[in-house]
């Protein structure tokens, strides 16, 4: 994927990958840590 997009914009300014967890018991706590 990163390849054919840069081939197709020419060039990448920056790339940020996001993950996180979320448990409905404690989402608070999580939704404070994650974000």
């Amino acid at each position: 994927a990163f390849s054919k997009i840069n081939k197709i914009l020419d060039s990448i300014d920056i790339v940020i990958n996001n993950a996180g967890i979320l448990d409905e018991r404690r989402w608070e706590r999580e939704i404070a840590v994650n974000i």
